[in-house]
């Protein structure tokens, strides 16, 4: 089969070369056209010809596919990723914070009587003021915040993720276009 292209509309008409001089009706546009004879009919290109053309295009289109197949996977996961640790963020208690803290060691020191005081004083010049281990209300907060962290790290990779994605089926369609 031979593509015999249309002179009234360019549409391209399948023509086997069994009827090589006859006439036959344009599929697109419906007027009569001439087929040529076989020695000029051999000389337009074959029909089995765009297939190979149309595979290339599928194969391309599937490359599209197949990144926005991963790229979709990808920004799934670290969206869930990113909801189990904001919900995980969310129902961590901190149980005080720093100004509370303070807030309590001051209202603890204003019932304290004079003596009370002086041996306080005494214990921490004894002791030293610093601390081996942080408080452990400074330590639930590090952990919460690492869980808050982790939480939009994951929801932004999810994010670009999917825009990688998009943009991927996307390019996709406008070559197809």
């Amino acid at each position: 089969m031979y593509l015999l292209p249309c002179p009234k509309c360019d549409g391209s008409i399948a023509v086997a070369p069994s009827h090589a001089g006859d006439e036959t009706a344009c599929p697109s546009c419906q007027s009569k056209v001439q087929i040529p004879k076989l020695g000029d009919l051999r000389q337009l290109p074959k029909a089995d010809e765009t297939e190979p053309k149309e595979r290339e295009k599928s194969k391309s289109s599937t490359g599209g596919s197949v990144v926005f197949g991963v790229f979709g996977l990808i920004g799934l996961a670290c969206l869930v990723t990113a909801a189990f640790c904001g919900i995980r963020w969310f129902l961590l208690p901190v149980p005080i914070s720093t100004e509370e803290h303070l807030a309590q060691i001051s209202e603890i020191f204003d019932t304290l009587s004079a003596a009370e005081l002086i041996r306080n004083y005494e214990d921490l010049e004894e002791n030293d003021l610093d601390l081996s281990l942080p408080y452990t209300y400074k330590t639930a907060k590090l952990y919460r915040d690492n869980w808050g962290q982790n939480a939009s790290i994951a929801g932004i990779v999810g994010l670009i993720s999917f825009a990688i994605a998009f943009f991927a089926i996307s390019g996709k369609r406008k070559k197809a276009g």
